[in-house]
């Protein structure tokens, strides 16, 4: 049982502070699709084992609590403890003006139901960071 809870707190900790990374979209408002998509993406940088193209991708925030070798290791050793990712769907999107230990701002919450090889049931979630309407990172 402690496994599973620093699962949960190191992949908590890797989707919540995924914000002002490298994609962004910028045309027009964004709608929920592209919010999700933009999620999506980021778990399949995960999916691929591209992890350092995952941590590259995540906001200077996360970086600064984490180590890249040990957030690797750990994120790496969970990926393959549930095995390949089976499927996955937005289950929710949701909207807040603040985030817990994070500035003040836009946030996007995208939460995916999700199933494994090892693991039937499970719920990822990405934070994404929106500085503007037509703007939102991971």
């Amino acid at each position: 049982m402690g496994h599973m809870r620093i699962f949960k707190k190191t992949f908590i900790l890797a989707t919540l502070f995924l914000f002002c990374g490298t994609a962004q979209v910028s045309a027009g408002p964004m709608p929920q699709e592209a919010h999700g998509q933009l999620a999506t993406n980021y778990l399949e940088l995960l999916d691929q084992h591209r992890l350092q193209d995952a941590w590259h991708s995540m906001a200077p925030l996360f970086k600064s609590f984490n180590d890249q070798q040990q957030w690797q290791q750990r994120i790496g050793a969970i990926r393959q403890a549930y095995g390949a990712t089976i499927s996955r769907k937005i289950s929710r999107s949701s909207y807040r003006d603040s985030f817990r230990n994070a500035p003040d701002g836009s946030y996007v919450i995208v939460q995916f139901d999700s199933s494994f090889q090892h693991k039937a049931k499970g719920v990822e979630t990405v934070v994404l960071r929106c500085p503007a309407p037509k703007e939102c990172a991971v």
